[in-house]
């Protein structure tokens, strides 16, 4: 397959789009990485999604339910440089212009997401090119100090290949 460029319509959760944020996997040798957990507004969008029988997982949402699928776009690519960096994040107002979009992003958050989907040495894979935000939720820091809807980096205990 020619890599294909895909874009999917959804609400964003625990968005960690650029470098402040990024996380990262403590025995990770490929660093910290951009992410964010997607959840598809059509479920015919999810059944094409996985009809590319990429690696990404779908999970289910321990509060919701619902399922969701995290994408995710490494800071540093060892192996092809390009494929590196921060995925491209626009915001959309209300007169329909479209411009840069740096600040946080609150959970709940809906846009869409931009995909790269391409043949890899072990199946189909997928990367996250970009965001387009079309109802931003702000970011806000809960009371007391914890972490509110778009939190500082998550840590994780184990790896999920790509």
């Amino acid at each position: 397959m020619a890599t294909q460029k895909v874009f999917f319509s959804g609400t964003f959760k625990w968005a960690k789009l650029n470098e402040k944020n990024a996380s990262v996997y403590p025995d990770d040798d490929k660093g910290p990485f951009c992410s964010v957990d997607f959840y598809f507004d059509n479920k015919e969008d999810l059944k094409v999604f996985k009809g590319f029988k990429t690696r990404n997982t779908v999970k289910i949402d321990e509060e919701t339910g619902e399922q969701f699928v995290q994408f995710r776009r490494y800071l540093n690519h060892k192996s092809i440089p390009e494929f590196g960096g921060v995925p491209e994040v626009k915001i959309k107002n209300e007169e329909g212009e479209v411009s840069d979009f740096t600040d946080l992003i609150g959970n709940l958050t809906k846009g869409t997401i931009k995909l790269s989907v391409y043949d890899h040495a072990y199946g189909t894979a997928c990367r996250l090119e970009g965001v387009l935000i079309t109802k931003l939720v702000p970011y806000e820091k809960k009371e007391g100090g914890e972490s509110g809807s778009a939190a500082e980096p998550k840590v994780f205990n184990s790896a999920i290949p790509f």
